[in-house]
Parts: structure tokens; sequence; C-alpha cells
């Protein structure tokens, strides 16, 4: 089941669908002529527990940025159980080139085991452009959102 949508600048679509239990080839889709296809590509959304912080483990969110970049909410949690330790990340991905360009893990400090991450919000307008400002909430735990800055 899809929980996620957000549209580029250009009109183009992506869209997201979390390892809830339903069998999922990808958990992050571009929207081509009608049609999900695995995005940036298959290989990133192949679930693969020996190298979750460089796959998608269960993208929650997509947004697309004031500056045109998709960033991914990853949840490292599988069907909502405990996340997989280094799961747990945001990924940005160039939309000019399709290519990552900034994966931030949170460690277990930050996201507990029990932990789901949500939603992702960015502000722009505070701090240098170059460091932009995002918020991460998480739907279970009691941690408090994550206030960061990401470079680039």
């Amino acid at each position: 089941m899809p929980t996620g949508v957000t549209v580029a600048q250009n009109g183009r679509i992506f869209i997201n669908f979390p390892r809830w239990g339903d069998p999922v080839p990808f958990t992050v889709a571009e929207i081509i002529d009608g049609k999900p296809v695995a995005y940036p590509d298959a290989e990133i959304n192949k679930l693969d527990k020996a190298r979750v912080a460089e796959t998608f483990v269960s993208v929650q969110s997509v947004v697309v940025d004031p500056r045109n970049r998709l960033w991914a909410l990853d949840t490292g949690s599988i069907e909502l159980e405990p996340v997989i330790p280094k799961g747990p990340k945001l990924v940005g991905i160039d939309l000019a080139t399709n290519k990552i360009f900034k994966t931030i893990t949170f460690p277990p400090d930050v996201v507990h085991l029990t932990s789901y991450l949500n939603d992702i919000r960015f502000d722009l307008r505070k701090g240098r452009v170059s460091f932009p400002l995002f918020f991460v909430f998480q739907a279970r735990g009691l941690k408090p959102p994550v206030l960061a800055h990401a470079e680039s």
C-alpha cells in the first residue's frame, strides 16, 4: 500500500510503498506512463538485510525539497518490527542525475529499536543555504523530532 507521493517541479511523480506485509518489488518508485518503476533503480530497492545502510529497507515517506531533490525516509523496519541497525536513514537523490548524493543514517541513540520514522520536512530558510535544516517525525517511540542540518 503506498503511503507517500510527491511531485517534482517538472511534474515527475514519486511514490513509496513501505514493506508492511504486502510483497513489494520496490519501496520507492517513479510513475512513468502511469506505472510505478523502481527509483532510482531496482538494485537499491532490493531488500538486502546484509546491506541495509546502502539499500532501502522500507521507505515511509518521499519528499521533493525546494531545491528539487528527492528525499526518501527509510524506517529501517520491515512489517513494523523493531528497526534493523543501520537501516533507519534519510536518502537524498539528485533528480537531475537520478543519483544518490547524500545518505544520513540515524544511530540507535536517535532512532530506538521501537521507533518508526514517519515524515520529514525541510526548511531552507534557516542557516546557510548549503546546509538545509530538516525535521524527522517519529510515529512510534518517545523521541522528539530529529532536527539536523544536511550538508549539500
